[in-house]
């Protein structure tokens, strides 16, 4: 009640907070010095009733007229007066005083108690308010000026700068998307741009060469805007995905189908060792698409006389012997079952400082080259985003110019 009537004022913080520690130190006190009264009037009672007693005669009673304060007792089966000395009554009101007095010393000492404790407490929230006020300035950059050891509010605090850190860098990788959007779609353009003004200036001849090359231009940009799309609607999709019982061995087979051109030409050894008869409850679109791009990026970096595997795996729940015990504990949960799809290819690895990037859109680890074999640089991210959509994670393990192994963990 006393916390609704303060709060219906237009006050800082730091008055609201007085205002209620000052409140309930008043009536903390008017409640104490009224049960101190009221003892030493029953001790009192008790004290003249008992001396009423042992004197047992009345002449030894003194009438004091001036007192305010009447005990009737009844004894003996007659009605009888006995009232305190002056002495006696004197002392009485000296305590009463006396406790009037401490309480008064109490209520002010809980005062600035509380003015302390306010103070204290609103510095933190105040901080609080103005780390807010710069999130909505567009200002991430937020530091806690105020340390504080209650756990709420330092808690909060510690939110409030990771949620900024989070925004900042969901900026930043905006920005940088949009500039390398820009930069992947303005190369082929320009590209394009270049070979057709050259053959109507005349520079280059309208044959099926020069026509294969803008060809080729036009479907890279295609295969940008396709997986651009793809990305798109993977993140953005919320429903609750269909799945279906499928065949794991089949949906790999037909992938290496697709690049047998490719294993052939560079004398790759590509091997299948999933059972056949295994089947998986999963969406098939998104699993194709992951597994489609982990084996394309596979053939693609592992050159000459390589060999790709792709294996599955198993994990019971708290199995702490598993090799694969640490990474379900990190990213996933060790009290359940997990199926492990493994594709393992002993082509040019990826350095560690590139690992933690390499989910990232548009991120190539060499640019260069990455270009010149046809990628993107969005396939692991659409790979990343549809294996989280699936309900599950993607790992990395990988040693430079040994070998690398893309591990996709998917709930049983």
């Amino acid at each position: 009640m006393v916390w609704d009537i303060v709060l219906k004022f237009n006050l800082t913080i730091k008055r609201h907070l007085t205002l209620i520690f000052g409140a309930f130190s008043l009536l903390i006190t008017v409640i104490v010095a009224l049960v101190f009264n009221l003892s030493v009037d029953s001790n009192f009672e008790k004290y003249a009733n008992n001396k009423k007693q042992e004197l047992g005669r009345e002449n030894q009673v003194v009438e004091i007229q001036k007192s305010n304060v009447r005990n009737s007792f009844f004894g003996n089966g007659q009605n009888k007066n006995y009232q305190l000395t002056t002495v006696e009554l004197e002392l009485r009101d000296s305590l009463t005083t006396s406790i009037l007095i401490i309480g008064a010393i109490s209520f002010f000492i809980s005062l600035l108690i509380g003015h302390f404790i306010s103070l204290r407490l609103s510095k933190p929230l105040k901080s609080l308010t103005k780390m807010t006020e710069e999130i909505e300035k567009g200002s991430y950059q937020l530091k806690i000026e105020h340390d504080t050891n209650i756990e709420e509010i330092s808690l909060l605090s510690n939110s409030l700068v990771k949620m900024a850190n989070q925004i900042s860098e969901s900026i930043e990788k905006d920005k940088r998307l949009s500039q390398d959007v820009q930069h992947e779609i303005r190369t082929p353009l320009t590209n394009l741009k270049a070979q057709l003004e050259a053959m109507i200036d005349g520079v280059l001849d309208l044959d099926l060469e020069t026509i294969r090359l803008c060809l080729i231009e036009v479907e890279r940009l295609t295969k940008i805007v396709q997986q651009l799309h793809q990305l798109g609607t993977i993140e953005s999709e919320r429903d609750i995905i269909e799945k279906d019982d499928l065949y794991l061995y089949d949906i790999v087979n037909s992938i290496i189908k697709e690049f047998s051109l490719n294993i052939e030409k560079n004398n790759m050894k590509t091997l299948n060792l999933i059972e056949k008869d295994f089947i998986i409850n999963s969406n098939e679109e998104l699993l194709y698409s992951s597994l489609y791009n982990l084996i394309s990026n596979a053939i693609k970096y592992s050159g000459s006389n390589a060999q790709i595997k792709i294996y599955l795996d198993r994990f019971k729940k708290e199995d702490i012997s598993s090799k694969y015990y640490k990474q379900i504990s990190n990213m996933g949960d060790v009290l359940k079952d997990y199926n492990i799809v493994s594709i393992e290819d002993n082509g040019v690895g990826i350095a560690q400082e590139d690992i933690n990037h390499i989910f990232e859109r548009f991120y190539r680890i060499d640019k260069s080259r990455s270009r010149k074999i046809g990628g993107s640089g969005l396939g692991l991210s659409i790979v990343h985003a549809a294996v989280i959509k699936l309900g599950g994670f993607i790992t990395v393990e990988s040693s430079k110019n040994i070998n690398t192994i893309f591990s996709i963990f998917l709930e049983k």
